[in-house]
């Protein structure tokens, strides 16, 4: 299945993004916070 191993890869991809969107907001807020 092509779908099947384009969610796959496709998947992980968007979690580490938006890991990393989070990770990005948590060091503004402390950086305004101080």
């Amino acid at each position: 299945m092509p779908f099947f191993a384009f969610y796959l890869t496709f998947f992980p991809f968007l979690f580490c993004f938006l890991k990393g969107i989070a990770y990005i907001c948590q060091i503004n807020k402390q950086f305004f916070n101080n």
